[in-house]
This record gives C-alpha cells, sequence and structure tokens, in this order.
C-alpha cells in the first residue's frame, strides 16, 4: 500500500461530492444534448406497445426482453429470496406463472410489452404478431394466472386488433372496459414514449430485461408505506418518480433502484448526506474478508441508520450510533467469524474491545487476532481487496457505498439526480 493509502492527505478526497456533482450533471448535459441531436436528426421508433400506452398509469412495467423474463425472475428468487422484503418475494412467486408463459406459442417476444397499472387494475400491452388464435388464446389463458396478482376476484377483457393483443384486469367489482380505453394515449403523439418522468427514470436505471416505473404520487405512497422514519418524510415528499430495473448478466442479477429527486430534494440530501471527501478503501479491507460495509456519511445520519446499514452485526451497529467527525468508517468480517470497525480520525473507541490507532485512524475489533490483521491490511502487510475486486466492487471502494456479504452487494450514491441503489448478486458457478 503507498504512503498516500496510509495517510491521506489533507486535501486528498478533493474535489468534494458537490464538485463531483457538478461534474457528472455536465457530463448528463452533454450527454442529452448530443442523444436529442441524434434524435432531432434521425427520428425516433418507439416499440408498437409503449405507443399504445398512455400517460395516465400510476405505475408501468416494461418487459423490454420478454422471453428472459421467466429466467431472470428465476435468478432472483434462487439468489436474492432471503435478502427481498417479504412483500417482493410473494409478488415475485405470484408471478413466476405469468414469466413462464411469456414463451408460449403464438407470441410475440423479440418487442417489449407494457402493463400500465392503477393500484391492483393493470392493461397488459402486446404485439400480436404473428396474428395466430394462439395469441389471443395465451394471452385470455393469463387472466386466471394474473387473477393471484390482484388477490381477489378478477375480471378480465380482451381486445384484440391486427397489431396488438390489450388485456384488461381487475377486482371483479371494476370494469375492465373501462381500463382498457384509460390505458390509451390521449392523443397519438402523446404516448407513454415521450413521458419525461418515464423516460429519465428508464435512462437512469440503465438496460435490462424489465423495468418498472412508478409515477410520482405512486411513489410517495410506496415509499411511505415502506418506511415509518419521520425524518425521510421531507424527502420522500420531494421524490418525482420510481425506476426500477431487472437485469441478469452472464455472473450476476441485478436490481437497480432510481429514485428521482427535484431541486428541494437535492437540497435536502445534500443537508443531511453530504461528505467532505471520498478516499479509496480498496486496501483497508482484507482480500478474504467475507463481508464488509463503507460508510460515508455525517455522523448524525450514521446513527439514524444504525441497526439498519448492511450485515446483521453488533459491532457494525454500534459503530454507525457513535457520533464522531471521522469521514469514512469500514467494517468487516473474516472468514472465522471475527470482525473489525475502521474511522478515518481518531475517536474515542467503544469500551471493552481491543483498539489501536493506525496512521491517526482508530481501529476496534471482536478479538486481538483481528486486531493484528486489520493493523497489517492497513500497513500493507496483509493483501487488500485490490488483488480480487472486480468492476462492481470497485465501485462501492472507490465512489459509492454499501456493503458486500458472500455473494451480494448493495452499493448506492446519491447526487442531484436523485438517489440510485443497485443490489447485485453473483450467480453460482456451473
Amino acid at each position: 500500500m503507498t504512503n498516500a493509502n496510509k495517510n491521506p492527505q489533507p486535501d486528498r478526497g478533493k474535489p468534494t461530492v458537490a464538485a463531483a456533482i457538478f461534474a457528472l450533471a455536465a457530463i448528463l448535459s452533454a450527454s442529452v444534448m448530443v442523444w436529442s441531436g441524434w434524435q432531432l436528426y434521425h427520428g425516433e421508433s418507439f416499440a408498437p406497445a409503449v405507443k399504445a400506452t398512455g400517460q395516465r398509469c400510476d405505475w408501468v412495467v416494461l418487459l423490454d426482453a420478454p422471453a428472459e423474463l421467466g429466467p431472470a425472475l428465476d435468478a432472483l428468487q434462487t439468489h436474492a429470496a432471503a435478502a427481498l422484503p417479504a412483500e417482493v418475494t410473494r409478488l415475485l412467486a405470484a408471478a413466476t406463472p405469468f414469466a413462464q408463459n411469456t414463451r408460449a406459442p403464438g407470441l410475440a417476444v423479440d418487442e417489449p410489452w407494457t402493463l400500465c397499472g392503477w393500484d391492483r387494475d393493470a392493461v397488459l400491452t402486446l404485439p400480436n404478431r404473428p396474428q395466430t388464435p394462439d395469441a389471443a388464446h395465451t394471452a385470455q389463458t393469463w387472466s386466471q394466472q394474473l387473477a393471484a396478482l390482484a388477490g381477489d376476484a378478477t375480471a378480465t377483457r380482451l381486445d384484440v386488433t391486427p397489431e396488438l393483443l390489450r388485456l384488461a384486469f381487475a377486482p371483479a367489482s371494476h370494469d375492465p372496459e373501462r381500463l382498457l380505453a384509460r390505458a390509451l394515449p390521449d392523443q397519438p403523439a402523446s404516448h407513454l414514449g415521450v413521458a419525461l418522468p418515464y423516460r429519465a427514470a428508464l435512462e437512469r436505471v440503465g438496460g435490462g430485461t424489465a423495468h418498472l416505473f412508478v409515477a410520482r404520487a405512486a411513489a410517495v405512497r410506496l415509499l411511505r408505506g415502506l418506511t415509518r422514519e419521520a425524518w425521510l418524510d421531507e424527502g420522500i415528499a420531494n421524490v418525482q418518480w420510481l425506476g426500477v430495473g431487472l437485469r441478469r448478466d452472464a455472473d450476476r442479477v441485478r436490481l437497480h433502484v432510481h429514485a428521482g429527486i427535484d431541486q428541494h430534494g437535492a437540497i435536502w440530501l445534500k443537508e443531511i448526506a453530504d461528505v467532505a471527501a471520498v478516499d479509496d478503501a480498496t486496501g483497508w479491507i482484507a482480500a478474504d474478508a467475507t463481508a464488509a460495509a463503507i460508510v460515508r456519511l455525517p455522523a448524525a445520519l450514521r446513527a439514524k441508520l444504525a441497526g439498519q446499514y448492511g450485515p446483521t452485526s453488533p459491532l457494525l451497529a454500534q459503530s454507525l450510533a457513535a457520533l464522531n467527525a471521522a469521514p469514512t468508517l469500514v467494517w468487516q468480517r473474516a472468514p472465522d467469524g471475527a470482525e473489525s470497525a475502521v474511522w478515518t480520525a481518531d475517536v474515542p473507541p467503544p469500551a471493552g474491545l481491543p483498539t489501536a490507532l493506525v496512521h491517526g485512524w482508530r481501529v476496534v475489533a471482536t478479538t486481538p487476532a483481528m486486531l493484528v490483521q486489520t493493523q497489517a491490511v492497513l500497513g500493507g502487510k496483509l493483501p487488500g481487496q485490490a488483488a480480487m475486486a472486480d468492476h462492481d466492487r470497485q465501485r462501492l471502494l472507490t465512489s459509492t457505498q454499501g456493503w458486500f456479504d458472500g455473494p451480494m452487494q448493495v452499493d448506492w450514491v446519491w447526487s442531484d439526480l436523485g438517489v440510485a441503489f443497485e443490489a447485485a448478486w453473483r450467480l453460482a458457478s456451473r
């Protein structure tokens, strides 16, 4: 490890997060200008299902690659079920029969499908190509499987045209025929594809097998239902949209989440979450660590998240709760279960734990042997993460914050564009 890594200079980590945000905004603006110019010159094409969906949906599921949905959901349930909220796992289980039938005979799976919804009412739109009775029959039989998503008696209505299949489903007390009309664009040119919040959500989340877009009012209701923390109310009120992307790569399955915010939301985030520096933590965590967390948050916000941030660990929760001025907190777990925490400043250590100062940083551990090992890693005498880190891990160590625990990694970052999270699970080697 270099001396710079051992003992950062006062200016290290600059430019500040604010400057990094400015640079990100400049790059984004330039990219949007180039993209917009290209679209104006060449024109923009949209899938038939997108053009047939209007902008009045509370939420939209876009199946970018319908044929890949089943394998992607299978991988997510297999590798991520233990880490996902119970509500999400129940929804995934209910969606499995639908996902498995996306490859049914007669269905066009080489173009996107859309699902436009309001609470438990929804309209599924997909290309009617090739035009065969099998496609319409398959769409109709889905009504029974989709009833599981509604949770009660379900009414359906199937509309078949030469170009599209449109299936509305809702609780039996609702009118599915009215839903078919509600899901259409008000004008041919005002379809879902040109809605700015929808476009922003998909562009921020990136490519994938499927995307979820939640409009502002529904996103605020959803987020408030997921948390009872009063201190988050002001931030949630400034959320403009929520985007979620599901992608399966060759070695990982990923969920990417982005909450878009307005100017007031950006100010709120800066006030509670801004940090002075982002240092490279690659050499601070042992190469054989089975779990680790990197926290680049102000002390007051760390304390609010104690017990909710990262793997289950009394030491991590205790370290987060400590109100001190250290810019960065790093926690790690060794293969034998021993743990340590490092604050990048000299702070009062928790009582009753082995502790030491390394280059002016406070180190504590659950065992004397773990303290010695962590000191050796910080001093470059034992290998850090650099020897094994992949692209995802390097992003966490150098640019974002979050944690990894076995095959799972969660990292997140905020800017004036919103808050972005990604959870990734390594797939088992075959």
